[in-house]
């Protein structure tokens, strides 16, 4: 089946990319190619060219490889949230409140 060739041709051409965004580009591609696949195979059983039992192991590993590839996508498209990372707005109140406290404590030292 040139569907099921498909499926991993994307995943290759993406992990010679040199960027994440470029890899999960192709697998989006391979995401998509897979339903595809899933599509053909339906269609094959219920035009009778495939029986029950084929169809059920294919859905079977079909399954399979979407689970492994969006579990994929999903670790490269979350981003851990440490305290390192914190974004510029966060540091910008931060300091801001910082500074307030520090002008609030000079100005009652003063009174």
């Amino acid at each position: 089946m040139n569907k099921g060739i498909q499926v991993s041709i994307p995943q290759a051409k993406g992990h010679s990319k040199n960027t994440k965004k470029e890899f999960l580009r192709y697998l989006y591609i391979s995401r998509g190619s897979l339903e595809e696949l899933r599509y053909f195979l339906l269609l094959s059983k219920d035009l009778g060219y495939m029986r029950e039992e084929a169809y059920n192991t294919f859905e079977s590993k079909l399954s399979e490889i979407s689970y492994l590839l969006n579990q994929l996508i999903k670790s490269l498209t979350s981003t851990p949230s440490t305290p390192s990372t914190t974004s510029k707005a966060s540091r910008t109140s931060t300091t801001s409140r910082a500074s307030k406290t520090s002008k609030t404590s000079k100005n009652t030292h003063a009174n």
